[in-house]
């Protein structure tokens, strides 16, 4: 009697890689710190558009805390194109969006991303006020 092959189980899914260590995420960096603040919304917007549907797949009706980093990224990038087009007012409602979504996060959230709760919430107000500034990353321990 011949005997049946089993077939392998599938493997599993890697888990995704921390937000910090996302290339994605690094690139969206370097481009917000070059003032090139459109190209970085869109890099972390196609982030946290996959981590949302990533959360809704799962049926997980509360966002994660790396995806309410992602938006609040985001409505800085978007408050940095704003303040580029002399858009005050837009500027600053994307910039307080950010600054209450930060407001809310754990700082460990913030570090393992790679940034500064100080810093971020600097560069909210910054922009509230329609200057520009750079994230940079975060120093150990911040």
């Amino acid at each position: 009697m011949p005997r049946e092959s089993a077939t392998p189980a599938p493997a599993p899914a890697p888990a995704p890689a921390p937000l910090g260590a996302h290339p994605r995420h690094e690139e969206a960096l370097a481009l917000f710190d070059a003032g090139h603040f459109f190209a970085a919304h869109e890099a972390w917007e196609e982030l946290w558009r996959a981590a949302r549907a990533t959360r809704r797949g799962a049926g997980t009706t509360a966002p994660a805390a790396d995806e309410q980093l992602l938006h609040a990224l985001v409505k800085l990038a978007a408050a940095g194109v704003k303040v580029g087009e002399r858009k005050l007012p837009a500027a600053q409602h994307h910039a307080r969006a950010a600054r209450a979504l930060l407001a809310a996060l754990a700082p460990d959230t913030i570090v393992r991303a790679g940034l500064a709760r100080a810093r971020l919430l600097a560069v909210a107000d910054a922009l509230a006020r329609g200057e520009l500034a750079a994230l940079g990353t975060a120093e150990p321990g911040t």
